[in-house]
């Protein structure tokens, strides 16, 4: 079975692995460090503080093994993975066939048009392996730290610090569809000049497709205030998602 890559929060991996120690009662690290209740208790509550910047890793689930209600993924990170500029992908077909990739990386994909890239100049890819157990239900305690279905979108913001070709690494990720000198159209998101558009590549097909169809139906007449609110909402909370 082909596993798909998965994207690693290793900063909320570090908050999920004390948390799960306290949560089982096991004061001990694996590297046999045992500390009293409320140092643990301490060091978790000192994780939990957001960071800036969260470190991100690709990676693979090599097993999984059902506990109960829990399951413990043992799985592979990819170092090196993916090095490659996604953020200068050249079409809307290029990043179909990187997300068909990173959906089943065991099958066949001609990925050859990364060869303009200088991709076989990049360094092979360096592996490390952990296990985490995921619950069956939501888990309060716990951060999430992997999270699956994996886009194009998802690795420019967090594993790769290119800035986009498209939208030319503007603060609001979006574009003029009329005024890119034929860029748009190998996105197919070719529309009137006048508007902002949401990035194709950056924030993805799919969410431009959406945001394409809205402008198009309000180009000569006035955008609705529900529209307009609910429009800026989906790209605060698109915006969220990755990071940004």
């Amino acid at each position: 079975m082909d596993r798909p890559f998965l994207l690693l929060n290793a900063s909320t991996f570090n908050t999920r692995y004390v948390g799960s120690l306290l949560a089982q009662g096991a004061m001990k690290s694996k590297g046999g460090i045992a500390l009293p209740p409320e140092i643990w208790l301490q060091i978790f509550e000192f994780l939990k503080i957001p960071v800036k910047k969260s470190e991100y890793h690709l990676a693979r689930v090599l097993t999984a093994t059902p506990r109960g209600g829990s399951t413990t993924l043992s799985c592979e990170v990819e170092l090196s993975a993916l090095t490659f500029p996604l953020a200068h992908l050249d079409n809307g077909q290029e990043v179909q066939a990187i997300e068909r990739y990173l959906a089943a990386p065991g099958q066949q994909h001609d990925l050859s048009f990364l060869e303009k890239m200088e991709a076989c100049s990049r360094p092979s890819p360096t592996s490390k392996f952990f296990s985490i157990t995921v619950t069956d239900s939501d888990d309060i305690l716990l951060p999430h730290c992997l999270f699956h279905e994996v886009t194009v979108p998802d690795v420019i913001a967090h594993l790769q610090n290119v800035i986009c070709m498209v939208c030319q690494g503007r603060d609001s990720h979006t574009i003029c569809p009329g005024c890119t000198g034929g860029i748009a159209q190998k996105f197919d998101a070719f529309m009137g000049c006048g508007v902002d558009l949401a990035c194709p590549l950056c924030l993805g097909l799919s969410f431009m497709q959406r945001d394409k169809e809205l402008l198009e139906a309000y180009y000569w007449d006035p955008m609705p205030e529900e529209e307009e609110t609910a429009r800026s909402h989906r790209f605060e909370r698109r915006l969220n998602e990755l990071g940004y």
